[in-house]
């Protein structure tokens, strides 16, 4: 159990599930219709499924179905922080994030404001999704591979896309930059 001390948020702990080869599985189950199902995640279980590596876990907790607890920590207030903490601990870090809703539409706009000021139109030009992230990745400083950067999923860079040139993607993927990928056909980054 996670004590109010140690965490802003305390979250009903996850009751045990089942035992994989290589996992165990924690799940909030409901019976609907007569059938027993997952339960869908609320404000009252935000979490409702974990697996874990069952290498990390003691074989006496695992035997015992003891349930897996969850708790959030605030947002550092100093990004310089994590830095410190990562030369503090030889190369390893654990630093967990919490964004929310305010933060989200703040970093939605920022990325809206990234688009408008870096996208231009351009007449026989092919712009990806791939290419915009690198260019985000860029101006942060950050490694393109990463799926999140600066707040932003790569995977909700096509709908942010979307919606601020008001243009869908074509319909057919077509080789740009030695890939097959899909475009938005008249514009540039």
């Amino acid at each position: 159990p996670i004590t109010a001390s140690e965490v802003t948020l305390a979250l009903p702990p996850v009751p045990f599930y089942k035992l994989t080869q290589n996992t165990v599985r924690y799940e909030h189950r409901d019976t609907k219709d007569g059938k027993d199902r997952p339960s869908a995640n609320t404000r009252e279980l935000p979490v409702t499924r974990a697996y874990v590596d069952k290498s990390v876990l003691d074989d006496r907790f695992i035997a015992e179905r003891r349930p897996i607890f969850f708790g959030v920590s605030g947002v550092m207030e100093e990004a310089g922080r994590v830095a410190d903490i990562a030369d503090e601990t030889a190369g390893t870090a654990c630093v967990t994030e919490v964004v929310s809703e305010t933060d989200d539409s703040a970093v939605r706009a920022a990325f809206d404001a990234f688009l408008r000021e870096s996208v231009r139109v351009k007449e026989d030009g092919k712009i990806t999704t791939r290419q915009i992230w690198r260019v985000w990745a860029a101006r942060w400083g950050a490694d393109p591979d990463e799926p999140f950067i600066a707040g932003v999923r790569y995977s909700d860079v096509a709908g942010r896309v979307r919606a601020i040139l008001g243009v869908a993607a074509a319909k057919n993927p077509t080789r740009v930059e030695g890939r097959l990928q899909r475009y938005w056909s008249g514009y540039t980054i």
